[in-house]
């Protein structure tokens, strides 16, 4: 308003600045004139006085809400835009809760307010929204879940893939890449308390890196006094604790190959602490030490072995020192199966003259169980130098499962052979075999000879299955006639190997069951190669059951050793079914599935050798 009282206004469309400029030359009367720089008016409060009584005297109008002027949420159009709408009506939410919560009396006596909101889901067109008001991540509360989420994907063998697929699915899953990263935090911490070393199984030295190795050449251990940093104060420290302060801390080696491919083989070794007695079963408590490229050999192990020398020398000889410097006495035990176990004593093949792990027998005397053979060494089938000499040479314990195995495998080809050889088997008999197998829910077959002079095959059973086909297959229904008598023979047979398998695995076991179940795996020896008693053809002929060189090696450690290892291990408080490999076995099986299955464990390619990848994955 100017000194005439006569009002003057300008406007711009193309900004309030402009606008200022044209309103300044106006007022000053210099419409030619160039402005720059910040313009400041000056405001003439009576003015603005005499504006608002103007106002205020007029009838109100309605006021338009603010939120009236936001576009409604369907017609957002990027992902941006939704996401800071929904951030908006969380901080709503999270504000109004409050005041919600204080007005019911969600307070403690000092009038604070002892709830909180941690999360809404909202069902936004059908797709699920979770609002997370709980930012704090870094508690040890939220990682203790995370790890436990990571714990469960490992043991239940869910990928990375897998996993955000669910997440997407189930939103309130914590989203993967949050898992994820825990997982590195936890491979980090893991591999620096447990460093994976990686070298060349043709040389003697370590090497750190991996990137210009051969892969086929490539190997990983992790064995040292950090692998029982680790696990021993755990056990110490469980409910009710494993060790107390004053026990001898036993460990067992083992060593076990596997097939991983038509062209690929893995040789394992593993560690577990026999003092968690029934826990060593399970496969979560074999702890592989040392995982290579390539096939059990005596060069590659011997490599191994002089890796390991060392650290063991140590724990024999000093123990293991705790850190409250507590000094606990080691013992070291090892088993394996017999190709294993013959490589690493250095003796001959099991098919040999001296074939057997612990003693002198000459394989034509596997059947006279009128000797005594004791435990003792071989020294007349030895071809190489002993390995893992730190171990005592009565700690070098039989596999009791491979034993079990074995064992039926001639039992049931000595049966399956004899049947054959007859005229009806493959009319009659094999469909009576099959048909025995089925009630037992076992999935059978016989193969036909692929030539003229091949051998009849059948289906390769697992160790579960053989034990309930000893157990509960009725053998007498294959023979009739005069033959009855020797189904009958056959089964007793079956039958009492099972029931001495029963007593090696007891849990406990007394001196009378450890003296009866050498007598009795004696005399099933001679059962089993019982000669014909009596004239050809003569009506009471006694026919005879199979042949002396059918006893095999694991048969001659089944009556002459087995009793031995279970009156030594009794002394020490241990059994021998802690010596099964079973568990190393179904670590084996977990390995190949997870990381030679159809897809890789981190849905990617690792520039790391897959060896590497399994030992962290163990970490």
């Amino acid at each position: 308003m100017d000194e005439n009282s006569q009002i003057k206004s300008r406007y711009s469309l193309s900004s309030a600045g402009a606008a200022g400029s044209l309103f300044l030359k106006e007022i000053c009367n210099k419409p030619n004139s160039r402005v720059s720089g910040t313009t400041l008016f000056g405001l003439d409060i009576s003015f603005l006085q005499q504006i608002c009584e103007i106002i205020t005297s007029q009838p109100q109008q309605s006021i338009t809400p603010v939120n009236n002027h936001k576009r409604c949420f369907a017609e957002l159009t990027s992902q941006s835009q939704k996401n800071k709408r929904i951030s908006m009506a969380g901080k709503e939410i999270a504000t109004q809760t409050l005041t919600i919560l204080k007005k019911n009396k969600f307070t403690s006596s000092s009038e604070e307010i002892i709830a909180s909101l941690e999360t809404i889901v909202l069902k936004i067109n059908g797709e699920i929204v979770e609002l997370n008001f709980n930012s704090d991540n870094n508690t040890a509360d939220f990682t203790r879940h995370l790890d436990s989420i990571i714990r469960s994907c490992d043991e239940t063998l869910i990928s990375r893939d897998s996993y955000r697929r669910l997440a997407k699915a189930v939103p309130n899953l914590i989203r993967e890449h949050v898992v994820e990263r825990r997982r590195n935090e936890i491979t980090i911490e893991t591999n620096t308390l447990v460093p994976i070393k990686l070298f060349n199984i043709h040389s003697v030295n370590f090497d750190d890196g991996n990137d210009d190795e051969n892969q086929q050449d490539v190997s990983g251990i992790e064995f040292n006094d950090d692998d029982v940093d680790i696990i021993i104060p755990i056990l110490t420290a469980s409910m009710p604790p494993v060790l107390k302060v004053g026990d001898k801390i036993s460990i067992r080696l083992s060593g076990d190959g596997r097939n991983v491919g038509r062209k690929q083989k893995h040789v394992m070794l593993t560690m577990c602490v026999l003092n968690e007695e029934e826990a060593v079963l399970s496969p979560a408590h074999q702890y592989s030490i040392c995982l290579y490229l390539g096939k059990e050999s005596y060069d590659s192990l011997s490599t191994v072995s002089a890796k390991f020398s060392h650290e063991l020398e140590q724990l024999k000889t000093n123990g293991y020192k705790d850190s409250n410097n507590t000094i606990w006495p080691v013992e070291l035990f090892f088993s394996g199966d017999w190709k294993f176990v013959a490589l690493v004593l250095g003796i001959n093949a099991a098919t040999s003259n001296y074939f057997c792990l612990y003693c002198n027998c000459h394989k034509d005397e596997r059947y006279n169980m009128d000797k005594v053979w004791l435990n003792s060494k071989n020294t007349r089938g030895r071809k190489n130098t002993m390995l893992f000499q730190e171990i005592d040479q009565n700690n070098w314990i039989i596999d009791e499962l491979h034993l079990m195995l074995r064992i039926s495998d001639v039992l049931f080809q000595c049966l399956f052979y004899e049947l054959i050889k007859k005229k009806d088997f493959a009319n009659d008999t094999q469909t009576l075999i099959i048909a025995e197998m089925k009630r037992l829910h076992i999935h059978f077959e016989f193969y036909p000879p692929a030539t003229k002079n091949g051998k009849w095959e059948w289906t390769s059973l697992m160790g579960p299955d053989k034990e309930k086909i000893l157990k509960d297959f009725q053998i007498k229904q294959l023979f009739d006639g005069r033959q009855a008598t020797r189904g009958q023979d056959i089964e007793h047979l079956w039958r009492e190997f099972y029931r001495l398998y029963k007593i090696m695995r007891q849990k406990s076991i007394t001196d009378e069951e450890i003296d009866q179940f050498e007598a009795d795996a004696k005399q099933w020896i001679r059962d089993f190669c019982r000669p014909t008693i009596g004239n050809l053809n003569d009506a009471n002929q006694q026919e005879g059951m199979y042949l002396r060189t059918d006893i095999t090696p694991y048969m001659h450690v089944f009556a002459q050793h087995v009793p031995q290892f279970m009156r030594y291990l009794k002394q020490k408080g241990m059994v021998l079914r802690h010596f099964s490999t079973s568990s190393i076995e179904k670590k084996n099986h977990q390995q190949v599935r997870l990381f030679f299955g159809g897809t890789t464990m981190g849905g990617g390619k690792s520039k790391n050798p897959v060896i590497h990848d399994i030992l962290c994955y163990e970490n």
